[in-house]
């Protein structure tokens, strides 16, 4: 569990969000709340999960899986390497935090992921185009931007959920 640190502000020492903590989290209530809480309202199977927790409640949730593909994580950081990365799949977080919470979460959730899996070298991402998402927040934790992916075809399927052609029964 990572506990929050403390910094100066013009010579006072103030806490920064000292009522939070990031711990892991079972997998199957970080789904539930990915479910529930995140615009896609899906996740992949068997995620590795971290909670972002204000005072004892989760309030939200990190969570890395497989990547979508061994030849993208090939294509960004060599074959080589292609095994020694994970996806931050999903990321949710209830709108009352304070700035710059999710940078902050990432951050401590990636250490939790490093001392859990520490065969995992890089973690990529992607930012949702179609919500206009550009990955600022990823930038903010010093993640590098390598452009964005081909095009792809997605289609709707009868509950009203983003899929992608090639995968529609990969994500539940």
């Amino acid at each position: 569990m990572f506990q929050p640190s403390i910094f100066e502000v013009q010579g006072s020492i103030q806490p920064i969000l000292s009522n939070y903590s990031v711990e892991k989290v079972p997998t199957s209530e970080g789904k539930e709340f990915v479910k529930k809480h995140h615009y896609s309202h899906g996740i992949h199977n068997g995620p590795m999960t971290y909670g972002l927790y204000r005072d004892g409640e989760l309030i939200g949730v990190c969570a890395f899986a497989n990547p979508c593909s061994e030849a993208v994580c090939a294509s960004v950081f060599g074959l080589e390497h292609k095994r020694s990365v994970t996806e931050l799949h999903r990321l949710v977080i209830i709108d009352d935090t304070p700035k710059n919470t999710e940078s902050w979460f990432i951050v401590r959730a990636l250490k939790l992921l490093k001392k859990d899996r520490p065969n995992y070298n890089a973690v990529l991402s992607f930012a949702d185009a179609t919500e206009g998402h550009l990955g600022v927040i990823y930038q903010a934790t010093n993640a590098i931007y390598t452009g964005t992916s081909g095009k792809a075809t997605f289609y709707l399927d009868p509950s009203g959920r983003l899929r992608h052609q090639q995968t529609p029964q990969q994500i539940q």
